[in-house]
Formats: structure tokens, C-alpha cells, sequence
């Protein structure tokens, strides 16, 4: 995501459904023992870049409003509460920026850590209501984070999560560095 935001572009759509891992050397199904033989976990791939633009570019939109529905469902439990104020389509006057991103890079490494996708959460009324309940409701997650994954990437999660909207590049470049040590000083 470093690297991506480097270029000046933004994600707009990052969620554990955009990544994926490449089997190598390439393997057919058949030849296969188990679902993740020959799987590199090491080698993780972003996809989904429907959504992605050069960071200053308007956001896009869809004409399609079931299109739109869809999509929005899929992607609002890792949109920002900076970013939307409802889920009724009420974004906020900012654009989709890179703490945005960063912020769903979050939601992502929660899921990892606690082994459990942000769509097997009940998504109730008061979430759609307000945005930033599911926000706290996300942080309650604090605990068993650090229970199951220790302290160094419940910090790195936590980070993204309640990382602010600065504007500032280097604050954000200075954000994912952190997040990056936190997780290379894991030990597996």
C-alpha cells in the first residue's frame, strides 16, 4: 500500500477481498493436496483497482444504483468514519484519501488477526445511523487482538484504525512506516 501511495495513487476499495495469492510454481487443480499447497503466504497481490485513481482525480460514480448499492455494502466496514458520515450515502466533503486506505488496511489486518471477516459481524441500524459506532465497535476488538496476536501488531492494527485525516503526505508515509516496523519486528 506504501508503494501504491507513493505513486500517488489511492486504493478506494481495499478489502481482504482484493487480495489474493499466486500458487508457484503454478499448479493445476488436480496436482494439488490441499487448498493452500503451493500457496506463497509471503506473496500477498492487491487487486480490485476498479475503484483506484490518481489521488488528486475526483472520485468516481455510478450511474448503475444497484451497481452502486452493491458496491457500497461491500466496502462501507472498511471505509473510514472521516469518509462517510452515513451509510446512506451522505459521504463527507472530503474526498477518498490515503488515510482512508490506510484505515481499511486496518479493518484488514483486524480480520487477520482475529481470524474472523468483518462480514460475519452483525451490521445493525445504529451502524448505518452512525458510522462511527462501527468504528468503536471495531476497537472493542482491542483485547482479543492483543490476546491472540500480542502487543506489537494490536499497536500496528490499532494505528491504522484510529489513525486522524491529516492531509499531510509525510504523516501518512510516516504512519505506514510505523505500521511496517511493527510488523517486520514480529517473530512467528
Amino acid at each position: 500500500m506504501l508503494l501504491y501511495h507513493a505513486s500517488d495513487w489511492i486504493h478506494h476499495d481495499f478489502r481482504s477481498d482484493n487480495i489474493i495469492f499466486m500458487v508457484h510454481p503454478p499448479l493445476t487443480r488436480a496436482s494439488l493436496q490441499d487448498e493452500y499447497d503451493g500457496c506463497v503466504l509471503s506473496e500477498p497481490y492487491i487487486v480490485g483497482f476498479g475503484l483506484a485513481r490518481y489521488e488528486e482525480d475526483a472520485s468516481l460514480s455510478f450511474e448503475d444504483r444497484k451497481t452502486a448499492d452493491e458496491l457500497l455494502k461491500k466496502q462501507r466496514p472498511y471505509w473510514s468514519p472521516a469518509y462517510i458520515a452515513s451509510s446512506k450515502q451522505r459521504r463527507t466533503a472530503r474526498a477518498f484519501q490515503r488515510s482512508h486506505d490506510i484505515y481499511a488496511l486496518g479493518c484488514v489486518l483486524l480480520e487477520l488477526g482475529i481470524w474472523q471477516p468483518l462480514e460475519s459481524y452483525t451490521w445493525k441500524t445504529e451502524y448505518t445511523e452512525d458510522h462511527r459506532k462501527w468504528h468503536k465497535r471495531l476497537l472493542q476488538e482491542e483485547n482479543k487482538l492483543k490476546a491472540t496476536c500480542g502487543t506489537k501488531y494490536t499497536e500496528a492494527v490499532m494505528n491504522c484504525l484510529t489513525w486522524g485525516t491529516s492531509d499531510a503526505i509525510t504523516d501518512v508515509q510516516m504512519l505506514c512506516f510505523d505500521v511496517l516496523q511493527k510488523l517486520e519486528e514480529l517473530s512467528v
